[in-house]
């Protein structure tokens, strides 16, 4: 017999592996006594084995005795079940390495205790092939099948089907999943607000400007002077000019534009106003 890989007594009553339970929507949980029964062994192999780490590539004999104190009945496999879970990502990584099994229980004894002892029986058979994906080489075995994908990311990638399409703004092709391809046109944020914006020239001082293009027909000045003169420029020849300044009037109606109107009426008060401070 191979010198045993794991071999110690751990003191207290053996637990058992419970039922999974269910919430509502019928995801399953793993019971609360359970979990901690699979903590208390994987915190006692840490603490006789504090360099241990999960072995990937060996199978595994494992060797248990239970001994209760009461004489409970109790399901042997699930007490062996409880004990291979808790050695999952600690002695190996699945418990489907776990070729050979010894196990006994023991109801009534003086002591309660579980013994466990691992043994490496030999090197795990696994084949190497190479993803439909991302094309790196994994691990496979044999129970897998014609496995093509090396993780369920890629499996995942796989199924959606992509396109190549060409950027309308600058022409570089980028891909999108086939369920876009008639939507997409752009390859970013950044040329999807280039291409809503376009360069006109403006008509007070014929300089060039950029604007988004559903606002070229109400924007046609580059700065708020610009705007300013087109607007004096626009009420003169729509409504005729001030007799006073020159300026472009609001309305035909009107001689005087708005502030030559004001700085009329103050003169107009004032004049009226001197007589009076005079004498």
């Amino acid at each position: 017999m191979a010198e045993p890989l794991i071999e110690l007594v751990i003191a207290g009553e053996p637990g058992t592996k419970g039922r999974p339970r269910f919430v509502r929507g019928g995801k399953p949980f793993t019971p609360e006594a359970t979990r901690h029964a699979e903590d208390a062994i994987g915190w006692a192999i840490r603490a006789a084995y504090p360099g241990i780490e999960a072995d990937a590539s060996s199978t595994f004999h494992l060797r248990t005795h239970f001994a209760q104190a009461t004489n409970q009945r109790r399901d042997l496999d699930n007490m062996v079940k409880l004990v291979s879970d808790a050695c999952n990502s600690l002695v190996w990584k699945d418990d489907a390495q776990v070729v050979a099994l010894t196990a006994s229980l023991e109801r009534g004894a003086a002591e309660a205790f579980t013994a466990i002892q691992i043994e490496v029986v030999g090197a795990l058979q696994h084949l190497t092939r190479v993803c439909g994906r991302c094309g790196a080489q994994f691990r496979s075995y044999p129970s897998w099948g014609e496995r093509p994908f090396c993780s369920a990311a890629c499996a995942a990638q796989s199924q959606r089907r992509r396109v190549t399409i060409n950027c309308q703004h600058c022409g570089a092709p980028f891909e999108v999943p086939a369920a876009r391809g008639k939507l997409a046109r752009y390859c970013s944020v950044a040329c999807k607000a280039a291409a809503g914006r376009t360069v006109v020239a403006c008509v007070v001082c014929g300089g060039q400007f950029s604007t988004p293009r559903s606002w070229t027909n109400q924007r046609r000045t580059c700065s708020l002077t610009c705007r300013a003169m087109l607007t004096i420029t626009t009420r003169a020849t729509n409504a005729g000019t001030c007799s006073d300044c020159g300026g472009g009037l609001s309305s035909k109606r009107y001689t005087r534009c708005r502030r030559c109107s004001t700085v009329a009426k103050w003169s107009a008060a004032n004049d009226a106003r001197m007589p009076v401070l005079n004498g």
